[in-house]
């Protein structure tokens, strides 16, 4: 894999099974300075980057396309080169949790003085501390709220990433069929009987696809009512999903009946998916705008 020095801009060679999931610090041969590399999974690509990210599977940049143009793997994961490690990120959460640091507050020694007089107590410390409980809870309770309304936390991003998901899972499967429709016509004599298999490596990604799939739509059974219908059509386009994956599970009548089965799911997901554009809350519908960049086979719902 040829990639660019993060520090001296040079190109140097860098071998791909070198670089590993846990990622390592690889010296640049021009400069001498250490770079750190390593291999990150599709769903991570709506996070920020220092610089190009690269195929994991043949090492071609790829900056923000979907499909590997050298060669051709759709939803690749991909290889970050970079000055320094990545800070490690973790699985989101459903909630908010908020944290009130400083320490802990000094008080003056209180000097207790004979009095032939008792003194009244004095209970205005107790007021002003129910205030300040009752402030703190109204704040959290409304930031939690506002985040929930206005902005719908990270369940916006997560129903735009786990759309971005089953499109391109249809598409990818629609694509395996298509090219195993045209592997067929090509066979000759007896073997024209038999459809051509699935090449192991487009079988391995199918699985990887689905897998990660399930994972995306996993987390959206926790979301706020307000999604309650577009979580709904959600579960409709995963059904289309499940199709085209059973698609190139069974056996196929012909190189036709293949190619129209295919044609057949990719319209009825299209078909399915075009009212979520009145369906999608206000803060949805902004994330997928901002988010059609990246997820270009989105873009039908611009």
């Amino acid at each position: 894999m040829h990639c660019s020095c993060p520090k001296c801009h040079a190109d140097f060679e860098l071998a791909l099974e070198q670089v590993s999931e846990s990622g390592g610090f690889h010296s640049c041969p021009e400069c001498g300075a250490k770079v750190w590399a390593g291999r990150e999974a599709f769903t991570l690509r709506v996070y920020p980057k220092q610089g190009p990210v690269y195929c994991a599977t043949c090492g071609a940049v790829l900056e923000e396309a979907t499909v590997c143009v050298r060669c051709g793997a759709l939803w690749p994961d991909y290889i970050r080169v970079q000055k320094d490690k990545p800070a490690a990120r973790k699985a989101r959460g459903g909630g908010f949790a908020f944290e009130f640091g400083g320490s802990k507050p000094s008080y003056a020694p209180v000097i207790v003085t004979e009095s032939a007089e008792k003194q009244p107590r004095d209970w205005r410390w107790l007021w002003w501390a129910a205030c300040a409980i009752l402030l703190i809870a109204l704040v959290v309770s409304g930031v939690t709220l506002l985040k929930d309304l206005e902005f719908g936390g990270d369940y916006d991003r997560d129903f735009v990433v786990a759309l971005y998901g089953l499109k391109s899972g249809v598409d990818q499967n629609v694509k395996v069929a298509r090219d195993r429709a045209d592997a067929w016509d090509k066979q000759s004599g007896t073997a024209r009987a038999v459809a051509p298999p699935i090449p192991d490596h487009e079988t391995a990604r199918l699985a990887k696809s689905r897998a990660a799939i399930d994972l995306a739509m996993d987390k959206l059974k926790e979301a706020p009512d307000r999604y309650a219908a577009v979580k709904s059509r959600y579960d409709r386009l995963f059904q289309i999903c499940q199709r085209a994956y059973r698609m190139n599970e069974q056996k196929p009548e012909s190189p036709a009946a293949l190619r129209s089965q295919a044609a057949t799911i990719e319209k009825s997901f299209i078909d399915a998916a075009l009212p979520l554009k009145q369906e999608m809350p206000s803060g949805l519908k902004k994330e997928l705008q901002q988010s059609l960049g990246r997820y270009r086979n989105l873009a039908f719902l611009k």
